[in-house]
C-alpha cells in the first residue's frame, strides 16, 4: 500500500531556529531565508511590524531604491 502524507490540521507559528539564512544559488540575489523544517500552506513564518505602504508609495523615489523593502503579494 502506498504511503499517505498526513496533514497538521493547526497551522504552525514558527521560531526562528526553524530557518537559516544562507547564500542563495540563484546568481547575483544575495542570501536568501531557508527553512530546516516542513512550512504548510496557513503556517506563521514571521510578523512584520514595520510601516505598510501602497504602491504608489512603494515606487516613489524615497523607497525605489530600498533594499530593505518586503513585498507580499495576496
Amino acid at each position: 500500500m502506498p504511503a499517505t502524507k498526513t496533514r497538521r490540521k493547526t497551522p504552525v507559528v514558527h521560531t526562528e531556529e526553524s530557518f537559516v539564512i544562507q547564500p542563495s544559488v540563484v546568481p547575483q540575489v544575495g542570501k536568501g531565508l531557508f527553512a530546516k523544517v516542513p512550512v504548510a500552506k496557513g503556517d506563521t513564518i514571521g510578523f512584520y511590524s514595520g510601516k505598510v505602504l501602497t504602491d504608489a508609495q512603494a515606487d516613489s523615489p524615497r523607497y525605489v531604491e530600498s533594499k530593505y523593502l518586503l513585498w507580499i503579494c495576496k
